[in-house]
């Protein structure tokens, strides 16, 4: 109930919070797995060293197709930025690389 008071209204920096409490439950929910020895988390392979770079390339990867197949899906902010890095040559020039003048 707290958390709905004090929370619940939209705001832009709520919304961030949300987000990135998101994003640490998540982490903890894997580590709780992990030591309570439920696989595929609890398997001795899976180091942080070993998985960070498979979660990190589904992340982007997911990013990407999302970006190019649903664009609208995705956080304005985010769109925006994607496009500053993936659609415009000089990175704000406001001019459309050749390839993607479709």
């Amino acid at each position: 109930v707290g958390g709905y008071i004090v929370w619940g209204r939209y705001s832009g920096v709520n919304y961030q919070l949300v987000l990135y409490l998101a994003s640490r439950i998540l982490v903890g929910c894997i580590k709780l797995a992990r030591e309570k020895g439920i696989p595929p988390f609890s398997w001795k392979g899976l180091t942080f060293t070993k998985t960070y770079p498979w979660a990190a390339a589904g992340i982007w990867g997911t990013v990407m197709m999302l970006f190019e197949e649903y664009p609208e899906m995705l956080h304005p902010s985010l769109t925006r930025s994607m496009n500053e890095i993936y659609r415009y040559a000089s990175f704000g020039s406001g001019k459309p690389m050749e390839s993607d003048k479709r």
